[in-house]
């Protein structure tokens, strides 16, 4: 009986010491429906929902524009850290509030397609009100 008990200790996983990973902040701070702009085409129009419990100060964001049926993206801002604004953000995006977010983009090839490019951009670091950074 006492082997028994033994294995079936043996056997039960260890939660207790196990700590669930914090959200990005990529999950965090939802950016959706950009556009480029129609008088300044490096301008991206976003909505941004802030989901974390704090307001965010500033942002660091990456760009990518795709195109349906090529495989070579026409803008990845991802490990260029010249193109990753907006930056501060005039009165900061509150716990829950959306926003509209107008980021710069490197610009757009003319031989793109601008009726078929998909944009995603994606938060990548935060910087909240009192000063704390959010990856």
């Amino acid at each position: 009986m006492k082997y028994l008990i033994c294995a079936a200790l043996l056997a039960t996983p260890a939660i207790a010491n196990q700590t669930t990973p914090k959200d990005s902040i990529a999950d965090q701070l939802v950016i959706t429906s950009c556009a480029l702009g129609v008088h300044v085409p490096r301008l991206l129009t976003c909505t941004a929902t802030n989901h974390t419990d704090t307001t965010i100060a500033a942002l660091e964001v990456a760009v990518r524009v795709t195109q349906q049926g090529r495989s070579s993206a026409w803008i990845d801002t991802t490990e260029n850290p010249l193109f990753r604004g907006p930056g501060a953000i005039p009165g900061g995006i509150e716990s829950g509030e959306t926003i509209q977010l107008d980021v710069m983009a490197p610009p757009l090839p003319s031989r793109a397609d601008r009726d078929l490019i998909q944009i995603d951009v994606t938060a990548l670091r935060a910087t909240t009100a009192d000063g704390a950074v959010i990856e």
